[in-house]
């Protein structure tokens, strides 16, 4: 078994635990991917709940409950390890995949042929240890460009991947942003299913919804977040992997990672806060409590008011209104293949063009030929003028398809 596989099974029933307390604590970390499946489903013309989506690392469904809960039902699910997918509520509802290790996930999706393959808070797992059994960084971030190009590899060519997740990325990158793709879906954000009502309050009174930008600056604006402390790296790495009996290591998104990815493939990438929002400071302590694997071991020394005095220490902590936050950030990629027509409507218009193509040569073609012919019923003629007819009407029906 894999490390990363056997901590989670170590702490997947306190995990599992945490999220049935506060079930939408995380959904800032959700509303952007989900604004953006809208603006894809605009894009290629299909109601959302045929959009298909692998839900890549779904742990316990968190993501996948989440899309369900908002209208996307087309969605399979892939993860590796069993004690944390076992039990879920929404695997009744979904196709969900046991798998023994990430490397067999292409060939499922290649099965599947989806429009769209997430991974949320998994992709920092993927890593690869050296002869020694020391964390080797380079085999890791090479490791995790191959699960990205062969999940590319197994969609067509209009599929994307969007993964959010820790971000050790610094600098200017020189690769797009989110909103450069033009497709946020405006009406989500308004539409959604939340259950929190300080979230519903303010997401939902602006009507200039433009995009990640918009996005990043109201979560700003109502939670007083600093998105350029780090705070989910520091508290991983400072607080989590050296206070718990389970530990944590990770190999977040990466320079070298997006550079490499974008030498085959567009990609897109922006970093945005997304606090975890609580109704209480006590559901908070509670929550970080467990989820984090603190209480895994009886013997730990650490309790629950040392952890959340860590949380405080490192500035993650923000009381306001009736609400209590812990400070939150990611990176999201969004990854697309080079050139691809990413609209099936383009592609429709293309086809609708070549068959008036068509049809005009055939009739022009007929034209000079009864001018000629002393015969008209030969059978040449016949059958061209039966082509002419049929792509007309290919023409007309494609034609009219549009304008409705």
């Amino acid at each position: 078994m894999h490390k990363e596989i056997e901590r989670f099974s170590r702490k997947a029933k306190e995990y599992k635990e945490a999220l049935l307390l506060a079930p939408d604590s995380r959904i800032l970390e959700i509303i952007p991917i989900i604004a953006i499946l809208d603006g894809i489903v605009k894009k290629i013309g299909i109601p959302k709940k045929e959009l298909k989506i692998v839900d890549l690392m779904a742990g316990n469904g968190y993501l996948s409950s989440l899309l369900y809960d908002n209208g996307f039902y087309n969605i399979t699910s892939i993860e590796a390890c069993n004690q944390m997918s076992f039990g879920a509520e929404i695997f009744k509802k979904i196709t969900l995949y046991p798998i023994p290790d990430i490397t067999v996930a292409p060939h499922i999706i290649r099965s599947i042929n989806p429009n769209v393959i997430i991974s949320v808070a998994s992709f920092h797992h993927l890593i690869e240890y050296s002869n020694e059994g020391n964390i080797s960084v380079n085999k890791s971030i090479k490791f995790q460009e191959e699960v990205i190009c062969n999940c590319m590899e197994a969609m067509n060519d209009l599929g994307i991947m969007i993964i959010a997740d820790l971000s050790d990325i610094s600098g200017n990158i020189k690769v797009k942003k989110i909103d450069d793709l033009d497709i946020w879906g405006e009406s989500t954000i308004t539409d959604m299913t939340i259950y929190d009502s300080d979230i519903s309050r303010w997401l939902t009174k602006s009507d200039d919804k433009k995009g990640m930008e918009w996005y990043k600056n109201a979560v700003n604006r109502n939670y007083y977040v600093d998105d350029n402390c780090n705070f989910s790296l520091k508290w991983f790495r400072d607080i989590v992997n050296t206070n718990t009996k389970i530990g944590h290591d990770d190999i977040a998104l990466s320079n070298t990672l997006i550079e490499s990815v974008s030498k085959s493939h567009e990609v897109f990438y922006e970093k945005y806060a997304c606090p975890w929002v609580f109704d209480s400071l006590e559901l908070l302590k509670k929550f970080i409590f467990k989820k984090f694997g603190f209480n895994v071991n009886e013997q730990n020394a650490i309790s629950m008011e040392d952890c959340f005095s860590f949380a405080q220490q490192l500035g993650g902590i923000n009381e306001q209104r009736d609400t209590a936050t812990f400070g939150w950030d990611l990176g999201l990629v969004v990854i697309k293949k080079k050139n691809a027509l990413f609209s099936q409507k383009t592609i429709e218009k293309n086809v609708q063009f070549m068959l008036v193509g068509i049809c005009v040569v055939l009739i022009l073609l007929l034209i000079a030929k009864a001018g000629m012919a002393k015969v008209y019923l030969d059978i040449g003629f016949i059958f061209q003028t039966l082509l002419a007819f049929f792509f007309g009407g290919l023409a007309s029906h494609a034609l009219n398809k549009t304008k409705n």
